[in-house]
């Protein structure tokens, strides 16, 4: 009985480990990252195009590298290693983007900063599910702590920003980049070997590629969770265009993550009773009145706190993805999916987004940058019907 108590005991405090990990490393990624796009079109004097062009720069190399990454982890089982060096250089490449002004040298840095931060994300993801499934917890009882760092991180900086400048945060972001290194050091890695499977792995790569029921969910999501999750850098330069300050826009972002706590902490509750499926189409039929509030009002209060949509709508998928995109697979292809997921869904609609939705706002207008991302979402719901039926006539089949 007392070696059960000390047991779970360990385990407990290692659980925290991992909360502390998660809240440390989101509250310096949300103490920097939000206010780039503003950075740039208010200290940098770039253009939207070029705005554009540089957000849009993570999301092209974690197309690259992110599987780069995933192979260097298989062959040489450098799991924790990859992370440390990633927050190290993430740190130092975040902070020297806020200290340039010049495009080049920003698009240089951006290179850099996506570069080691598109092999953090699977990694630590990855070895915090493998914990959870194996000592009963849920991934969305750590996973909840990154948005709450995240939360209180852009009420703190959209505060410092105001009152102290741009560089008042670098040294918080450091901070706060330091600490989630240590917390991960002391993280216990529990291994999985199927993962580490590498030939094998490959294998189930081209498997998924060839799953007709996992290619029409890659299309689907990328032209609703991807596009949607893409558009985010271009609402704050809305808001900004209107007046809004970066208080106002912290501010606003801290409750939109308190919204995704909320509806996290809701999901993990009802998921038994509500499919994943629906939670997604939910999550994304959320969004519509927020588009449209988006063409047709120029009221900067009603822009801001529609906003609190996307938190209830981010707290619904970010929940039920990684269970959604399991059953669609074999436990075997989990990983590889996603990974595709992550490559295609969300990093390759990224990076054309964020591209084109630069030109199209210097060409045209806000106004239609949303209507063109409403129409795409509105079309995802049709490939999501089609989604649906084709996985029931394959479990039939079965």
């Amino acid at each position: 009985m007392n070696t059960k108590k000390m047991f779970n005991k360990l385990t407990k405090k290692q659980l925290y480990t991992y909360n502390i990990y998660f809240f440390t490393y989101f509250f310096a990624v949300g103490t920097l990252l939000p206010w780039i796009p503003i950075y740039l079109s208010e200290i940098a004097l770039l253009s939207n195009d070029k705005i554009g062009l540089i957000l849009s720069i993570i999301s092209l190399v974690s197309i690259i590298f992110q599987p780069i990454w995933g192979i260097v982890n298989d062959k040489l089982h450098l799991d924790k290693q990859i992370v440390y060096l990633g927050i190290i250089m993430v740190n130092i490449f975040v902070v020297l983007i806020f200290l340039s002004t010049n495009f080049y040298i920003i698009a240089l840095f951006t290179f850099l900063f996506g570069l080691f931060s598109c092999g953090i994300g699977p990694i630590q993801d990855s070895l915090t599910v493998i914990y959870t499934k194996k000592y009963c917890f849920k991934y969305g009882d750590v996973r909840i702590w990154g948005s709450i760092g995240y939360a209180v991180a852009t009420v703190i900086s959209g505060y410092f920003i105001k009152n102290y400048g741009y560089d008042s945060i670098l040294m918080l972001a450091s901070l706060f980049f330091l600490v989630s290194f240590f917390a991960f050091i002391r993280i216990k890695q529990v291994k999985n070997p199927l993962i580490n499977k590498n030939i094998k792995q490959q294998i189930n790569l081209f498997k998924v590629l060839k799953n007709k029921v996992f290619i029409i969910f890659l299309i689907f999501a990328s032209l609703s969770i991807g596009v949607l999750s893409a558009m985010g850098n271009f609402t704050a330069l809305r808001l900004m265009e209107l007046g809004g300050s970066t208080t106002q826009i912290g501010f606003i972002t801290a409750l939109t993550v308190f919204m995704e706590i909320i509806t996290m902490l809701y999901v993990i509750k009802v998921n038994t009773r509500i499919s994943e499926y629906k939670l997604l189409i939910i999550s994304i039929l959320i969004q519509i009145p927020f588009l449209l509030v988006y063409i047709y009002s120029s009221n900067l209060y009603l822009l801001v706190y529609i906003l609190l949509l996307r938190g209830i709508s981010s707290g619904m998928f970010i929940t039920v993805m990684v269970n959604f995109i399991s059953s669609l697979l074999p436990n075997d292809q989990t990983l590889s999916g996603l990974i595709l997921y992550s490559a295609i869904s969300l990093n390759l609609t990224g990076y054309l987004t964020n591209t084109i939705s630069g030109f199209i706002i210097a060409w045209f207008s806000y106004k239609v940058l949303f209507t063109t991302i409403l129409c795409l979402v509105l079309f995802s719901l049709v490939l999501a019907s089609i989604l649906y039926k084709t996985k029931e006539q394959v479990v039939d089949r079965i």
